[in-house]
């Protein structure tokens, strides 16, 4: 796992961009998640979405603090710059149809970070090989920074 590096400005649990952009939230108005992960998450273009279940549902803090994890102590992706990923170790998330355990973010420069569910495939097309993904520590989904 590396560190975010030589960024002019470290990140903080409140440089999160995630909350206010909104896009990747969970959807708080659905709580059927095998709809959501159908309906939401796929498409010409999927988007990732965080998970609201019966069984877990992330609010803002833990979306903050997971991807605060990602750009911390997360694995760089040598291909994207700024960009991280995370295992985690249970379903926090969908996208392209697909439920799963692995976080993408990016951070930039001025510390402001912000993240999303990815599948396998989507970091394999990153450049990021299935034998790394499969050998990566999951993290604890609850974990404090």
């Amino acid at each position: 796992m590396s560190q975010p590096g030589s960024h002019a400005v470290q990140p903080t649990l409140l440089s999160c961009r995630s909350i206010a952009y909104q896009k990747h939230l969970p959807v708080y108005s659905e709580d059927d998640w095998a709809l959501v992960v159908s309906k939401y998450t796929t498409g010409r273009k999927p988007v990732g979405r965080y998970i609201h279940s019966q069984d877990l549902s992330l609010n803002h803090g833990d979306i903050r603090r997971i991807e605060f994890l990602c750009v911390t102590i997360g694995n760089r992706i040598a291909q994207k710059g700024g960009a991280f990923w995370i295992k985690l170790n249970r379903v926090i998330g969908a996208n392209d149809g697909e439920e799963t355990n692995l976080v993408y973010a990016e951070l930039s420069t001025d510390g402001g970070f912000h993240g999303r569910p990815i599948t396998p495939s989507q970091l394999n097309r990153m450049g990021v090989r299935a034998q790394d993904q499969d050998h990566a520590q999951s993290i604890p989904w609850n974990q404090q920074p």
